[in-house]
C-alpha cells in the first residue's frame, strides 16, 4: 500500500468518523501529533484510544467533518484538508507518513503548513 492509498483511508476514516479504518493500517508504533497539543501520542493503542471518543464527540456535535484530498503547493506533498461544519470552514491540514506499507505518523497542522497553502482535489473518500 503506498502513501496515497493510506492517505485516502485516513480521509475516509475522518469522513465516516470511523477510527477502525485507521486501526487496520496503523503501525504498532504510530505517532499522532497536533500543533494544538503539547505532547504526541505514541503507539497504536494510545492513538486509537484517543480517536474513538474524539470521533464519537464529533458525531454527537452536529458539526460534520469533511476530509478532502489535497496537495501542499510549495512542497508537492499530498495532504488532507480538514473542514468542520461546512466544506468551506477549513480548519487544518493533515499530513501522514508511512513505513513498510503501514501508517506510521499523523500530523494535524493548524499553523504550518496552513490549510490556505493547500489545493484541494474535490475528492472526499467515503
Amino acid at each position: 500500500m503506498n502513501e496515497m492509498d493510506l492517505l485516502k483511508i485516513v480521509a475516509k476514516a475522518y469522513n465516516n468518523l470511523d477510527y477502525k479504518e485507521i486501526e487496520t493500517i496503523a503501525s504498532e508504533d504510530i505517532v499522532y501529533e497536533s500543533q494544538d497539543v503539547f505532547s504526541a501520542l505514541e503507539g497504536k493503542k494510545a492513538v486509537l484510544n484517543y480517536l474513538q471518543p474524539k470521533f464519537e464527540t464529533v458525531k454527537n456535535s452536529g458539526r460534520p467533518v469533511f476530509a478532502e484530498i489535497g496537495f501542499i503547493k510549495d512542497q508537492s506533498r499530498s495532504c488532507i484538508i480538514m473542514s468542520q461544519g461546512t466544506v468551506d470552514n477549513k480548519i487544518s491540514v493533515v499530513l501522514i507518513e508511512s513505513r513498510d506499507e503501514k501508517l506510521s505518523r499523523i500530523d494535524i497542522c493548524t499553523a504550518f503548513p496552513h490549510w490556505s497553502q493547500a489545493t484541494g482535489t474535490n475528492e472526499y473518500p467515503v
